[in-house]
């Protein structure tokens, strides 16, 4: 009797694709083992359990893990609502500064431009930030204005 193909269930592969989208963010003398063991107070050998999906993810585990790697669980589990969610910091708090915004839209950027099929739409009063940015002078007078109009305690950069 010929052997059965192996098919993995849906649950097995969702939570095969949140250990790897954690692998892709972890640094590469991090350990996913000791990272799983840490972030969700179980042992090595638990931990080792849900990488070879031996032991499932609970929600609980799953929404640590999310939060703590900030990702979208609509993307995991491949939810097409038509429902657009974003991740947004406001500058100056948690430490948050005007240079780490520009960095987080860098970031993104490079993000978007590895994907396949990419459009970027963008809704507001003002041009999108990356126009000022071909013309030094006009990039300096914006942010210039940013600092002086945005309320945040201390200095911006």
């Amino acid at each position: 009797m010929p052997a059965k193909p192996f098919r993995m269930s849906i649950k097995e592969s969702v939570q095969l694709h949140i250990l790897d989208s954690i692998k892709q963010k972890l640094k590469p003398n991090i350990s996913l083992v000791d990272e799983l063991a840490e972030l969700l107070e179980i042992s090595k050998d638990s931990a080792y359990r849900r990488i070879r999906s031996e032991k499932s993810l609970d929600i609980k585990e799953v929404q640590i893990l999310a939060k703590y790697y900030n990702l979208s669980l609509d993307s995991i589990l491949n939810v097409d609502t038509n429902v657009f969610s974003f991740h947004t910091q406001v500058i100056g708090s948690h430490g948050f500064s005007f240079k780490d915004y520009l960095i987080s839209i860098l970031e993104k950027l490079a993000m978007i431009s590895q994907m396949d099929d990419k459009v970027i739409s963008y809704s507001a009063r003002d041009l999108p930030i990356f126009h000022y940015f071909m013309f030094s002078e006009l990039a300096a007078f914006k942010i210039s204005f940013w600092r002086n109009q945005i309320p945040v305690p201390g200095t911006l950069f």
